[in-house]
């Protein structure tokens, strides 16, 4: 075993996907982009009134 997770361990086998580097980022957009979820964040963010406390936080 080196580091943290063993060689055989899920969190080991999921990190190693590299399609995660060319979709994860493309699938949270998609789900940010939703009429909904764009509501929901808008509704509940800060980030209007108060942008740099709002990128010091993220």
């Amino acid at each position: 075993m080196t580091g943290l997770y063993a060689e055989d361990s899920i969190t080991r086998r999921v990190s190693r996907e590299n399609i995660l580097l060319l979709g994860g980022g493309r699938a949270l957009l998609m789900q940010l982009a939703h009429p909904k979820v764009a509501a929901g964040v808008d509704d509940h963010s800060d980030f209007r009134a108060h942008p740099i406390r709002r990128l010091r936080r993220t």
